[in-house]
């Protein structure tokens, strides 16, 4: 699937686009499930779907509908689980959440659970379910009635335009996780640590490709924010994940624009005016210069610049004059490109870092042992830094 023009792209963003995007979503939810107000899309086998379940319950949405998908083919299924248990795990402690996590189900136990449920169930009937089926607690039931329950369920997210295993469909547009409930919920950001409270002085790592607009906005957020001006910052630039043989679905390409200009507009970072840097030949050029930018230390300045550049200000940064007018307009000295092998080699030693924390996406923040994917987890690592504890995520318990 080709990408839209830059200026269809930007207007998409907007808050015309966005209003005739959540109309024709109300209008496709109405035709696929029959009707248009909140519906929960659970993934049994997904920890992040217990605790949206959990939270719904506690907000008083017990009675929203929940379909059950199988979120479960994921690329490299056993790595994402074992991070999405230990992610999971970090936020039922910041968020006090009384749930265990303590048995990851397997593909039967599943099934079971899906099939022991009545058909259609609420977010009151499905959240104790979860709850039990992760302590251990398996419904004695045959399987294959609930393998077909949650291949309908895939079908029925699939229309709908969505990929994800904890999700809420609510007004024309979709919240993953806790994470996204506070737009729902205002009184669930109050939950969450702040970023206002400087956390030290440490030397922190984030792993970002120029073509993640999520790297983007934690870069900016992390070069903002009070918690993080002491950190000494340390800017690990990986390649994109269509460049490292990773499909990216024009499901999830859409959903991650959609969202992240969301996110950006709720931390006052630019964002909106795009110039995608892969079919322009951005990457090689702003990769290029990255090992020059080091040497003179100004990485996380040159890549704040050109990441502007990119998802803000819709400048094609392949062109040399280009970049070369980015670096200036950010008061940075002039920066050499390298060979092409010097900065592959680079960016394939950081990727192999990130590898082996057990991660493949990006932006991650990494402190001590603690690594943190996500720009939403910034809160997480500024409370974890001012409790000065760098214990990896999961060995802290539920």
């Amino acid at each position: 699937m080709a990408a839209p023009p830059p200026r269809l792209v930007e207007w998409m963003l907007s808050p015309a686009g966005d209003r005739v995007f959540r109309l024709v979503q109300r209008i496709r939810q109405r035709t696929v499930l029959g009707h248009s107000g909140p519906v929960v899309f659970a993934g049994p086998r997904d920890p992040h779907a217990v605790l949206l379940l959990t939270m719904l319950n506690e907000l008083g949405a017990a009675d929203w509908p929940v379909i059950f998908v199988d979120s479960a083919g994921l690329a490299d299924a056993e790595r994402a689980m074992r991070w999405a248990v230990a992610d999971a795990r970090e936020l039922v402690r910041q968020l006090d959440l009384p749930v265990s996590l303590d048995h990851p189900p397997d593909e039967s136990a599943v099934s079971r659970l899906a099939a022991a449920l009545p058909d259609p169930c609420t977010v009151a009937e499905a959240c104790p379910a979860l709850e039990s089926l992760w302590a251990g607690q398996v419904p004695d039931r045959e399987p294959g009635p609930g393998r077909a329950r949650l291949e309908r369920g895939n079908q029925l997210l699939e229309r709908l335009g969505h990929y994800l295993g904890a999700l809420v469909l609510s007004g024309g547009d979709w919240y993953w996780g806790v994470d996204r409930l506070g737009y729902l919920f205002p009184e669930v950001r109050q939950r969450f640590p702040d970023t206002c409270t400087p956390a030290g002085n440490e030397p922190v790592e984030l792993y970002f490709s120029f073509r993640s607009p999520y790297s983007w906005i934690a870069l900016d957020r992390l070069m903002r924010e009070p918690a993080f001006s002491d950190v000494d910052l340390r800017i690990r630039p990986v390649l994109p994940m269509v460049l490292r043989g990773l499909p990216v679905p024009a499901a999830k390409r859409l959903y991650i624009a959609r969202d992240a200009a969301r996110e950006a507009r709720l931390y006052g970072v630019p964002f909106g005016r795009i110039c995608d840097p892969v079919p322009a030949g951005g990457i090689p050029a702003a990769m290029a210069r990255v090992p020059d930018a080091m040497a003179q230390g100004v990485l996380p300045q040159y890549c704040q610049a050109v990441a502007r550049a990119i998802w803000a200000e819709g400048r094609n940064v392949a062109r040399r004059q280009v970049l070369e007018r980015v670096i200036a307009d950010a008061g940075l000295p002039a920066l050499a490109p390298s060979s092409e092998d010097e900065w592959r080699e680079l960016a394939q030693r950081n990727r192999d870092a990130l590898n082996a924390l057990g991660l493949w996406g990006v932006p991650v923040m990494h402190w001590r042992d603690c690594a943190l994917w996500g720009q939403d987890r910034l809160a997480i690592l500024a409370q974890r830094m001012r409790e000065d504890d760098g214990s990896p995520l999961g060995e802290r318990g539920a």
